[in-house]
């Protein structure tokens, strides 16, 4: 089997420091592709204003969002955050950091956390659920 890297397109950010008037013609880029069964979009954005809530006028900032989906795995990924959801029967969803919740939530949680000799973090590992059916 030959081993290729594919590349389309090039690396795009927010190109613009001009603030459009919508969402629309502030887009730079928002394409998505299916990839052998997973979907990749990316979607890149100058500033534009927006009605928050119908009720104030803001500017929204210049973004660049790379969102990776695969089975019910979504993965987004942007300038500030890293996001990693697993798609689920609809149910209330709730948040905090691993210091805040209680050991015995944590002990459900399929998750590791990586990191060096000097104790800052390297990554995480999030460990699914078998798709087979259990016996």
């Amino acid at each position: 089997m030959k081993k290729s890297l594919k590349k389309i397109g090039k690396y795009t950010q927010p190109n613009s420091k001009k603030v459009f008037k919508n969402k629309k013609e502030a887009t730079v880029v928002n394409k998505t592709i299916s990839f052998y069964g997973a979907e990749l979009n990316v979607y890149v954005t100058n500033q534009y204003r927006s009605n928050f809530f119908k009720m104030h006028d803001v500017t929204m900032a210049d973004e660049r969002i790379v969102k990776l989906s695969e089975r019910n795995v979504e993965c987004t990924v942007d300038e500030h955050l890293i996001s990693i959801d697993i798609k689920r029967k609809k149910r209330h969803t709730y948040g905090g950091f691993a210091d805040e919740l209680p050991k015995k939530l944590l002990s459900k949680f399929p998750v590791i956390f990586s990191y060096d000799d000097k104790g800052n973090f390297c990554g995480l590992d999030i460990l699914l659920e078998s798709r087979r059916k259990k016996k």
